[in-house]
Formats: C-alpha cells, structure tokens, sequence
C-alpha cells in the first residue's frame, strides 16, 4: 500500500478546483459568443449545462478540501480565447478542456490508489464522467463538421 501524501492530494484537489471554476467561466463564455443561428441550436443548451456541470464539480472538490483542511488561496487560470469562435472551434476547445479534466483526475486517482478510498472512488467516477463528456463531445464534432 502506498503512503498517502495528503499535502499533495490538497494541491491536486486545488488544481482541481481552480480548473473547474475556469470551466464555468470558459462555458458561460462560449455561450454569449455563439452566433445567432448557433443560439437556436442544441449547442447552447449543451454549454450551458457544462458551465452548470464544472459548478457542481467545483461544489463537490471544495467539500472535499474542507473535509481535509486544506485550505489553499485560489487561482483562476486564465481562460483561454479562441481566434474563431465558430461552433466547431468551441467544441473542440471544449473537448480539449475536458481531456485535462480528465489528466486531473487520473492524476488524483494514481496518488489515491490504496491510499484513501473515498478520494479513490470520487476520482474514478469524475474520470469516467469527464470521459463522457469527452466522447459525447467527439461525437458532436463530428456531427457538426459534416453539417458544414
């Protein structure tokens, strides 16, 4: 069994938080820049619940940070800006952020394996709700660069 670093798990966990955080703030983005003919399709609904979703992501590591003390001063990353801010720009900007979830979570799930169960368990359900998310956002890709 691996010895728990909790000192790390905090900075993963912070990461992890800022990152969400940036993920409401990119998502809500997104959403005022789609253009009038993109507001009236399914792709506003789809980033809006992903602003709503990295929210609930945030609530539930924060909780996390509170149940271990570990209180960090948080940082938002910087959002990223897109040059086009075209549907399928904004989904492969998305599918992008969702894969470093992804990196994030796997990244607290090695250090939690064998260590604690309850930070073990939450990582692997967020890696494969984040995969998801991944996958449904390929799928949209594809969907939409063949409607072009």
């Amino acid at each position: 069994m691996k010895e728990n670093n909790q000192e790390q798990s905090i900075k993963v966990l912070q990461k992890i938080l800022e990152f969400e955080l940036q993920g409401v703030i990119r998502y809500t983005y997104y959403c005022v820049m789609l253009d009038k003919k993109s507001r009236e399709s399914k792709i506003l609904d789809f980033l809006k619940e992903q602003a709503q979703e990295s929210l609930h992501h945030a609530q539930l590591v924060g909780d996390l940070l509170v149940k271990i003390k570990g209180y960090e001063p948080l940082q938002i990353l910087p959002n990223y800006q897109l040059q086009n801010y075209s549907v399928v720009n904004i989904l492969m900007a998305s599918k992008a952020h969702e894969q470093e979830a992804i990196d994030y979570y796997n990244r607290l799930l090695e250090m939690e394996q064998g260590c604690n169960s309850y930070l073990e368990e939450f990582a692997s359900k967020m890696v494969i709700e984040e995969g998801e998310h991944s996958q449904e956002l390929k799928e949209m890709i594809n969907e939409y660069k063949t409607s072009i």
